[in-house]
């Protein structure tokens, strides 16, 4: 009997644990394995799943049935593990684009294991004022990848938007006026910086506004 490959068609629909396989997708694009793209029972989200850890049950959900002991689903701390998480895994994430489909992934141990993300958290210097950023944006989630900065110093070392032609973050040309257009989002909003005549004084101006704005 042939064996079956990750994106033989009988796969569609069937379920693992909480999780029902509804496509599948090539992950890595350098890469002949395929992925799974997984509905999770609570109808919250859409995520991605090596095949192998879903049929050893190593993945069981989404995460919404993970470490519900620890009381703490509400705080700040917990909502970034779960955005880190969705980034990489939920389809249906704003920001999946630039993140779980650029193939960056997080680590075994804090992937669907709030505690051991916690534990790293605390003892690695978090703040209530501090950001989760990746020191290598192109690496993935993982402790020795992984620091906690103020917002301007992650903005500084973010990776620019897929859809970002100028070079620099928040300046775009802006073809009606054959100007630079510089704009910044704080408190989520987008700010208009003005229009300029060379991208350097556009630059200038997206500088200047994100220590008004976010150095705070």
């Amino acid at each position: 009997m042939p064996r079956l490959l990750n994106n033989d068609p009988s796969f569609l629909g069937k379920i693992y644990y909480n999780l029902k396989i509804i496509d599948f997708l090539r992950y890595h694009r350098n890469s002949e394995a395929w992925h799974w793209i997984c509905e999770c029972k609570c109808g919250k989200s859409n995520i991605i799943i090596y095949p192998p850890n879903l049929k050893s049950g190593h993945t069981k959900s989404c995460g919404c049935e993970k470490n519900v002991k620890h009381g703490m689903c509400g705080t700040r701390i917990y909502r970034i593990w779960q955005g880190m998480h969705d980034r990489c895994y939920s389809i249906n994430a704003h920001y999946y684009k630039d993140y779980g489909a650029r193939g960056i992934t997080v680590c075994d141990e804090w992937k669907n294991n709030f505690n051991s993300f916690y534990n790293w958290a605390i003892n690695n210097g978090y703040s209530e004022l501090l950001t989760l950023e990746r020191l290598d944006v192109n690496g993935n989630y993982s402790s020795n990848n992984c620091t906690w900065a103020t917002r301007l110093d992650q903005a500084r070392n973010h990776r620019k938007s897929s859809n970002n032609k100028s070079g620099y973050a928040g300046v775009s040309y802006h073809k009606e006026t054959n100007k630079w257009r510089a704009y910044i989002t704080a408190n989520h909003k987008q700010i208009h910086l003005g229009l300029h005549d060379t991208i350097e004084s556009a630059a200038k101006a997206r500088r200047d506004a994100e220590t008004k704005y976010w150095n705070k």
